[in-house]
């Protein structure tokens, strides 16, 4: 009888095991975002929140919100929906940072004013080092594209998932931002005579001396002059999208 030979299969290289280990706390994630359980497993402290609180600007400008996570105990994935105005903001771009780094879904949607951001812990983290207590989950780039007569509420809710389980599920903390019209320097929410007229009256005023007011300073090189009034003149007639 003849002999048998068998082969066994090649060992996956260091390359493919990191590979389907990435695959697999992808998989781990999502799975835990779609089918939590109910059990509350950590801190019901737990929340999410936007950093800055207030933040105050003007129109055609770009900033950035910390989407932020109070994990409680423990947490290995993260699910948000920030919500803004968005005939006065739009979303530019989010990014992960560190804590959970696996991301998921990241859509932004600019018509409806949403951005929708799932991102995972790497499977690596379990069971011990996972995020825990106040993270920052992703940075959010706007920019400002209105004014409007008071402050814009920028909204933030989410679900905080951990071990298939929700640590958070509602609705968390904003930020409050409030932009105004370049050159509308009496902040009456639009750009006109008065405007131009306060700041010539301040004329040839620097920093510290009597007369010198710091918004009319459109500049903020210290001196009110043609640069500033110039400032008012290109933006003649703008008014706020918000009233």
């Amino acid at each position: 009888m003849s002999a048998v030979s068998t082969q066994l299969p090649p060992k996956p290289s260091a390359m493919t095991r990191v590979a389907g280990l990435a695959a697999a706390a992808v998989l781990l994630a999502a799975l835990a975002l779609m089918h939590p359980t109910t059990g509350n497993r950590a801190a019901a402290a737990a929340t999410v929140y936007t950093s800055p609180t207030t933040y105050s600007t003007v129109v055609s400008t770009t900033f950035t919100l910390d989407l932020m996570a109070d994990c409680g105990s423990h947490a290995d994935a993260v699910s948000l929906v920030v919500s803004f105005d968005p005939r006065l903001l739009q979303a530019q771009s989010v990014t992960a940072d560190s804590a959970f780094s696996v991301p998921l879904r990241k859509t932004i949607d600019n018509v409806q004013g949403k951005v929708y951001y799932d991102a995972g812990a790497p499977l690596e983290c379990h069971p011990n080092n996972c995020p825990s207590g106040v993270v920052r989950v992703a940075r959010l780039n706007l920019v400002t594209v209105g004014a409007a007569a008071g402050p814009t509420a920028v909204t933030i809710a989410g679900k905080i998932v951990w071990s298939g389980g929700y640590v958070f599920n509602g609705s968390g903390t904003g930020s409050a931002i409030t932009i105004r019209l370049r050159g509308d320097v009496d902040v009456d929410c639009d750009v006109d005579l008065t405007d131009m007229m306060l700041v010539a009256q301040a004329w040839d005023k620097r920093t510290g001396e009597p007369g010198f007011v710091a918004a009319y300073d459109l500049d903020a090189n210290g001196l009110i002059d043609i640069l500033d009034v110039m400032n008012v003149a290109v933006h003649w007639g703008d008014v706020c999208v918000v009233p």
